[in-house]
């Protein structure tokens, strides 16, 4: 599955948020930003797992991999954006968001 696709499920999980990452104009840089900081998580992620788990296959290793790796950014978009206690996201909120992924990865 591509990474953009993976991010956008995960944006669209969280309607309030997926909207006002819409309305601020920022949802296709977002997507943008946190699929390639899933991309280089899950390249790192498949390498670190291959020299841990020797015995375990390449196909389940990158699947492995991803599925940490998606549960990370799962993590990281809800710390940035907690879906209780606080306002839609702002414009300022998305940027710092997109340039905290690209300092990270």
């Amino acid at each position: 599955m591509p990474y953009k696709t993976i991010i956008l499920e995960l944006l669209e999980s969280n309607p309030q948020l997926h909207e006002q990452l819409r309305r601020n104009r920022v949802l296709a840089q977002v997507l943008e930003s946190c699929a390639i900081a899933l991309k280089v998580r899950h390249e790192i992620l498949k390498d670190q797992l291959s020299t841990t788990n020797l015995n375990t296959g390449p196909n389940q290793i990158r699947s492995m991999a991803m599925e940490i790796g998606v549960q990370e950014m799962e993590n990281r978009l809800l710390a940035a954006f907690p879906l209780e206690g606080r306002e839609p996201p702002s414009l300022d909120d998305a940027m710092e968001f997109m340039l905290d992924l690209r300092a990270r990865d």
